[in-house]
């Protein structure tokens, strides 16, 4: 997680981009954030990561997990 300031800088994307290079041998590429981060959704939705799953618990915001297949890899 990016920190609330330092949002804006490039910096999820640089990190994101720099893990599925370091990965680029796996197959897919799988990540959960929460129902209520809005902007973290549409974040990985741009890097092609499409929700397969969600999990809810009593005392905690819905997880919205993602998953993103990995073509580079063939």
């Amino acid at each position: 997680t990016v920190s609330p300031i330092r949002q804006g800088l490039k910096i999820g994307r640089i990190l994101l981009d720099a893990i599925e290079e370091q990965f680029r041998h796996c197959c897919r590429f799988e990540l959960f954030t929460s129902s209520v981060s809005c902007r973290n959704l549409v974040f990985y939705q741009n890097k092609g990561y499409v929700p397969f799953r969600e999990e809810s618990s009593e005392n905690h915001p819905r997880l919205i997990f993602l998953e993103k297949k990995n073509d580079r890899n063939k």
